[in-house]
Order: structure tokens, then sequence, then C-alpha cells
């Protein structure tokens, strides 16, 4: 792992502990026993820092989509995609979605991504004889339920969010029957 990357995750484990208010060149730089210069060897600021963090949970995130897999029925679809998308970091996630309430660069990053996940599961949908209306609003209720499940209750364990998975897909094919 490069000294760049080094620092991006050191500002995830801040995210993730103290919040994004954290996320300061003293404040890395102290966690990580290094000179600030160091930090400003790697990054412009500390906007250029956020950036860096953002483009890489978009790319972590772009091949975690890049690599689901569409083939089969509908049942199996699902299965394989919903079993795909639960690869992300679900606390990380939380934190980022907190954060781009605060600051624009974060916000953006999330419509992006939003946009691609709400396209994956589009995608499932569209396999059943659906109109397009429907297929849209199925996928937006998939992905809040995906999304919405741990903001309500960050306790909830990954079974009990394939718990309901598995209840809305049994709804879905009892709705198209």
């Amino acid at each position: 792992m490069s000294k760049r990357d080094i620092w991006i995750e050191c500002g995830y484990e801040i995210l993730a502990e103290k919040g994004h208010e954290f996320i300061t060149v003293d404040e890395l730089s102290t966690r990580m026993g290094i000179s600030r210069g160091s930090f400003f060897y790697h990054f412009k600021n500390r906007d250029g820092f956020i950036k860096a963090m953002m483009t890489k949970w978009v790319e972590d995130t772009e091949n975690i989509i890049a690599g689901l897999d569409y083939s089969g029925t509908f049942e199996e679809c699902y299965d394989k995609v919903t079993n795909g998308i639960l690869c992300f970091d679900v606390n990380r996630e939380l934190n980022i979605r907190t954060w781009g309430g605060s600051e624009q660069i974060v916000k953006d990053c999330i419509v992006e991504i939003d946009r691609k996940r709400l396209d994956s599961f589009k995608n499932i949908f569209a396999k059943l004889p659906l109109n397009e209306d429907i297929t849209n609003t199925l996928a937006k209720f998939r992905y809040s339920l995906l999304i919405g499940l741990k903001q309500i209750d960050n306790s909830i364990s990954a079974e009990e969010i394939m718990c309901s998975a598995d209840l809305f897909k049994e709804m879905v094919i009892s709705f198209t029957d």
C-alpha cells in the first residue's frame, strides 16, 4: 500500500471513530506519527485529501458493481446482486452519508454511487414482466431497504439484512404472479 493510500485509510479510521469534523491535517499527522509536510507532499490541501478519499470510495464501489453477475432468472440474479452489493463497508457508508450533508464533494459522490447502485437493481427488476415505472420504483424500494435498515438500526446484522432482502424478493414474486 502506498503512503498516499495509508493517509486515506487513516482518514477513513478517523471518520469511523470520531466523525468527519475530525479529519484535519493535524489529526491525521498526529495519528500517523508523521509530519504535516508529508501530508502536503501527497495532497495539496484538506480538500484535495477529501477528494482522494471520495475517489477511492467511488472506485471501490464501482469495482463491486462491475463484478456483479446479472445472468440467470430473476431470483438467481436478485440473490447474486444482493450478495455482491452487501460487500461494501456499511459503517463507512453511513459515515460518508452523514458527511455528505455538510460537504458538497461528498454529496456529489453519493449521488453518483446511488445512481449506479439503483441501475444495478433496475437491471434485476427488468427481468420481470413489469413496465419501466414499476421496475424503477421496485429498484428504489430495494435500494432504500438496503441503505435504510442500517441507518435505522446500526446494530442490525448482515443476516437480518439478508432476511429482509429475501422477504422483499418473495413479495415482488407474489406481486408478479
